[in-house]
């Protein structure tokens, strides 16, 4: 009985604190602070340490479903890194009705990027190449807190059943803005495969490999229907685009 009284307190705790958490969020939002509150609140998320989709790791507990929402599946599982460090591995799945160049076309465009990647204020295409990319972003994170950009090198590996996408950091690929921090080390992972009859089953993976600096319940509080928005953003504009190209 004690033992589940306590697991109340500690339930009603963990509301109390992500209620008090939106409502700081929000007010700032008001004040003019944040523009725009679930992208910020997406940038603080990216920007919470370096970023690894596959690095050498050994998986330390099974995926686990955190959410299943607009035929959207995200999991998370714990990983230890080559160093020794446990961390949380976040994983989507989803299927699209448009073909892999399309979800290329929208990841490599950077007027699309800022249609559906929440937190971001500026981006562009520094290079591009056949099966090659690079992007610069920055995120949109309020002056008030430490700036963080980002210089991603893509490349492609087309495969006859699927499209491998993988991004590295590059930092520096081109010229450091005076007080902004640019990220070091940055992975992320992309499996794209063809179902046929124009669909595309998609999964994203990564890992940030430093500590959240909230408790991961209220990261997750704000993060996870973000990331939903941004993925369910990126197979509409997708799929916008596919068909135009297939009317």
């Amino acid at each position: 009985m004690e033992k589940n009284a306590f697991i109340r307190f500690l339930d009603n705790v963990s509301m109390r604190l992500t209620v008090l958490g939106l409502k700081i969020i929000r007010l700032l939002s008001a004040l003019g602070i944040v523009r725009n509150l679930w992208g910020f609140v997406f940038a603080i998320a990216l920007s919470l340490g370096p970023a690894l989709a596959q690095p050498e790791y050994e998986a330390v507990s099974g995926w686990k479903v955190a959410k299943k929402e607009r035929n959207l599946t995200l999991m998370y599982r714990w990983v230890r890194t080559a160093e020794g460090k446990k961390t949380r591995q976040v994983r989507f799945e989803l299927t699209v009705k448009a073909d892999a160049e399309d979800l290329i076309f929208c990841l490599s465009d950077s007027a699309e990027l800022t249609q559906w990647k929440a937190g971001v204020r500026k981006s562009g295409i520094l290079d591009r190449k056949k099966n090659s990319w690079v992007t610069y972003t920055q995120f949109d994170i309020p002056k008030i807190f430490g700036q963080q950009d980002l210089v991603a090198k893509y490349t492609v590996e087309r495969e006859p059943e699927q499209v491998i996408i993988r991004a590295t950091a590059s930092p520096d690929y081109t010229e450091r803005e005076e007080g902004v921090e640019r990220q070091e080390r940055y992975e992320e992972y992309w499996i794209l495969r063809n179902f046929g009859e124009g669909v595309t089953g998609v999964e994203f993976s990564s890992i940030a490999a430093s500590e959240p600096v909230v408790p991961r319940f209220i990261q997750d509080k704000f993060t996870q229907p973000v990331l939903i928005q941004s993925f369910d953003d990126l197979r509409k504009r997708s799929e916008r685009r596919y068909m135009k190209r297939n009317p």
